[in-house]
């Protein structure tokens, strides 16, 4: 089954040898690789793509490192530059989220006021 994908949109489809030949020049042999000049990043991506690319991230994780492929296209974005940021640093979206003023030392507001 071959892939394609469209000259205009970029999208990549996957269908028969009959519909592919019926398409038209617009739909091009697609090989896996994007043009460096037509990268965009994820803004240059559709809902659909953003959420193939989270599905195809999630496949090798367990089920409490999913991330989540549901929402519009800016949060799907988000998802994943905050995966990729995650993956850069070497940590995890929970490492980024820990409360600077609470470090766990005396006077940081970490204990209860007591009246």
């Amino acid at each position: 089954m071959p892939r394609l994908r469209s000259v205009r949109t970029g999208a990549v489809v996957s269908c028969s040898e009959e519909t592919a030949a019926r398409l038209g020049s617009e739909w091009q042999p697609f090989d896996g690789t994007i043009p460096a000049d037509d990268d965009k990043g994820y803004a240059g991506m559709t809902a659909n793509e953003l959420k193939a690319e989270i599905a195809t991230r999630n496949a090798g994780r367990g089920p409490d490192a999913q991330l989540v492929n549901k929402g519009n296209k800016a949060a799907l974005v988000a998802v994943l530059e905050q995966d990729d940021h995650d993956a850069d640093a070497g940590g995890t979206a929970a490492d980024d989220d820990e409360d600077p003023d609470n470090e766990g030392s005396p006077g940081t507001g970490a204990e209860p006021d007591e009246d």
